[in-house]
């Protein structure tokens, strides 16, 4: 399979760099843009002694990230983009280095579709993820994780943490080509040689390594209006091989938005099977659904998620996380949201004690600012 995606990309890459005289158009040098967005408030914790660690009371958080954009044009007429974000907060610290989150370049035309090169989302994650999340105002598997902690002894992974779906992928350097529309259908695929590597060196694998290699997914998205109803489905299926494992572990995602008016309709699925015997598997199941109401400025919405993973093979029980949110924003200016979220999380570890399990509640207020 994966001979078989290397070579649709370098077609669709000789398709999209060859100029033809039909098709020639005055190019365009590559323009930079600075975005991005910074975001900063306040989160009121109650969860009590969560895996032997009291992380209750108010805390002050924040959040940014710099994008730098590129824009241009091919003299075949191929447009060129790309992105370098530069993040900083969540998860880093100030007293940390910042560090580069997505750094890639794409090419694309009506007819070919896009190429993509660089550390971003695969091409699973690009078509589904957006369906699954149609409708969290505030993302339930990162947030729900800030205001209330994970005990230590809770594994947490894979489908234990979210309905997206990696595979240990995080943002390394990969090749994507995604299809252009076809009545609706749009088509996506993806290799990556090496998992947790640089941008621009090539990684020496071992056979006691843990780290993915040849790691591909594949996905297809169908968007369509049914009467007044918005629908969107789509679904991938991800695949790696560790060699530590000496097995491969596979995904399954998919999503769904149904919107009519003013209501917005989400559910995520993820599916994944992993054979290893032992501890730290990641095989399981988690579930995500969620209703949005758009009132002009304002946007109200509610989502629930549900996660379990094997974490030890010889342990008859799971380790499941359960999550309730609801969340609410308002567009105060040009640029400038309001947001704000209530998050109630119980953590069932497959074991007892402390470590492993715990619940609480935590409300988030602040404001988010996109420039």
């Amino acid at each position: 399979m994966k001979k078989q995606l290397l070579s649709a990309t370098a077609l669709v890459a000789v398709a999209l760099m060859a100029a033809s005289g039909s098709a020639v158009a005055k190019a365009k040098k590559p323009k930079l843009t600075v975005g991005g967005y910074q975001a900063a408030g306040f989160d009121l914790v109650n969860n009590g002694d969560v895996g032997g660690s009291n992380t209750g009371g108010l805390h002050q958080v924040n959040d940014g990230e710099i994008h730098f954009k590129l824009s241009g044009q091919l003299a075949n007429g191929v447009k060129i983009s790309g992105k370098v974000e530069l993040e900083a907060g969540a998860g880093e610290g100030h007293g940390s280095n910042d560090i580069i989150d997505e750094d890639w370049i794409k090419f694309s035309s009506p007819s070919m579709g896009q190429l993509i090169l660089g550390s971003t989302d695969s091409a699973s994650m690009r078509l589904v993820t957006g369906q699954q999340w149609g409708t969290s105002l505030y993302n339930i598997p990162f947030e729900r994780g800030e205001l209330v902690p994970k005990p230590s002894g809770f594994y947490g992974a894979g489908p234990g943490f979210s309905t997206r779906a990696t595979l240990g992928d995080s943002d390394d350097p990969k090749a994507i080509w995604i299809s252009p529309v076809f009545n609706g259908l749009q088509f996506g695929l993806s290799y990556m040689r090496d998992g947790n590597k640089g941008p621009d060196n090539i990684k020496t694998q071992t056979q006691s390594s843990s780290d993915a290699e040849n790691h591909w997914t594949t996905a297809v998205k169908y968007s369509g209006k049914f009467g007044k109803t918005k629908v969107g489905a789509a679904i991938g299926y991800l695949q790696n091989t560790i060699p530590s494992k000496g097995a491969e572990i596979s995904a399954v995602v998919a999503g769904m938005t149904f919107q009519n008016g003013p209501l917005k309709l989400s559910w995520g699925l993820h599916k994944q099977d992993d054979p290893t015997v032992g501890a730290a598997s990641k095989d399981g199941v988690s579930y995500e659904a969620g209703l949005r109401y758009t009132a002009g400025a304002q946007k109200f919405s509610i989502a629930g998620f549900h996660g379990e993973v094997k974490n030890t093979t010889t342990v008859t029980a799971n380790d499941e996380s359960d999550t309730l949110m609801l969340a609410h924003t308002y567009a105060v200016g040009p640029g400038v949201t309001w947001r704000n979220a209530l998050s109630c999380t119980s953590w069932d570890g497959e074991g007892t004690g402390v470590t492993e399990d715990g619940s609480g509640c935590g409300l988030h207020t602040g404001v988010k600012v996109s420039f």
